[in-house]
């Protein structure tokens, strides 16, 4: 009998998406499904990459993965977690997943992206 490795569900709303430069680290894993948070999120365009902060009234779209638990590990080292992202469980529609939220107060250059879906980074 195989052994199955434990697999996580992540929930990815910016560099990480299919088709971005930080996606790498997903080859490999199963995409599920687009996905969007639940009402309590506000996304902001920081230029190059987008923050989630846990407050808000609005909801961030993004893609699920489900992906090995040692890929976390990797994704933890490229978010800068805990100390520019913090990663936590948090609740869409119809499942929780991990996902990377920005744990500090925002600089007020950074504009709110209020259809909270980022499409790539700003244009200089």
């Amino acid at each position: 009998m195989a052994l199955t490795r434990p697999r996580v569900i992540i929930f990815v709303y910016g560099t990480l998406k299919r088709g971005f430069p930080g996606h790498a680290p997903l080859r490999g894993a199963t995409f599920l499904k687009d996905a969007r948070t639940t009402s309590q999120f506000t996304l902001y365009d920081c230029g190059d990459w987008p923050a989630m902060v846990g407050r808000g009234n609005g909801s961030v779209s993004g893609e699920l993965f489900e992906i090995p638990i040692e890929t976390l590990k990797i994704l933890d080292q490229y978010e800068g977690h805990p100390h520019l992202f913090r990663r936590t469980t948090i609740t869409l529609a119809e499942h929780r997943a991990e996902a990377w939220l920005y744990p500090r107060d925002i600089p007020p250059t950074w504009p709110v992206i209020t259809d909270g879906s980022w499409q790539g980074p700003r244009s200089p």
